[in-house]
């Protein structure tokens, strides 16, 4: 909004600047002075009409994606309500001194905007022992046709009681006849302490891969859960 606002004053300036130029250079070249002001005067005022027009263009469009987000938020109570809360509290924060509650505000929004985003796009990053990551687990273990994952996490989480229910419902995808396929990220050393473990999802039916970290790019070296549904929900 002020990007363009600045390029809307700009240009009006620069206009009259125009404008005047040519009444002084016709001046200048001994032309009649009344009409080289008048034309002058014309120029500016046409200036100023274009100025004007584009000014109300961009209200009109900034109106109208005010009008859209109100009827989305209207639409939804719950939404319409934090969304007022995370305004008002945000514009506190913004008109406070603190500058690290600023900066600190602007990331929260980026963040919440990028979540939402990602999840839009079909994926959502589950940290390890939040409130979503075996919710997540189990909800994606619903799929109909293949699942495919990777674990790079602590080992000690597979012989947790919080593991005990995710392998359940491994054991109940592989058992409705979805392919399933996990790779192990971890050192030598690791794996080896670990042998149980991958023998037991071999033996519910899960085809189980290792790999060493250090022969992956850094941004692989992380847990992920892909599913692969029907074509016919699509």
């Amino acid at each position: 909004m002020n990007s363009k606002s600045g390029t809307l004053d700009r240009f009006q300036i620069v206009g009259f600047i125009i404008s005047a130029a040519i009444s002084v250079g016709l001046i200048a070249t001994k032309q009649d002075t009344v009409a080289s002001v008048t034309l002058g005067l014309i120029l500016a005022t046409f200036t100023q009409l274009f100025d004007l027009q584009l000014r109300h263009s961009a209200s009109e469009e900034r109106l109208m994606q005010a009008s859209a987000l109100d009827q989305a938020l209207y639409r939804d109570e719950w939404l319409l309500r934090h969304i007022r809360q995370i305004v008002d509290t945000y514009v506190v924060v913004k008109d406070g001194w603190f500058e690290v509650f600023k900066r600190r505000a602007d990331d929260a929004i980026t963040e919440c905007r990028n979540v939402l985003h990602s999840m839009a796009e079909g994926y959502m990053i589950a940290e390890l022992g939040s409130r979503f990551s075996f919710e997540f687990g189990t909800v994606g273990l619903r799929a109909e046709k293949c699942l495919k994952a990777a674990a790079a996490e602590e080992v000690s989480y597979w012989r947790s009681p919080h593991a005990e229910k995710y392998l359940q419902a491994n054991a109940e995808a592989v058992q409705r006849g979805v392919e399933f396929i996990r790779v192990f990220i971890q050192t030598p050393d690791t794996l080896r302490g670990i042998i149980d473990i991958l023998e037991r999802q071999r033996d519910m039916g899960i085809d189980v891969y290792v790999v060493f970290p250090d022969e992956l790019s850094k941004d692989l070296n992380e847990d992920y859960l892909i599913t692969v549904h029907s074509l016919e929900r699509f």
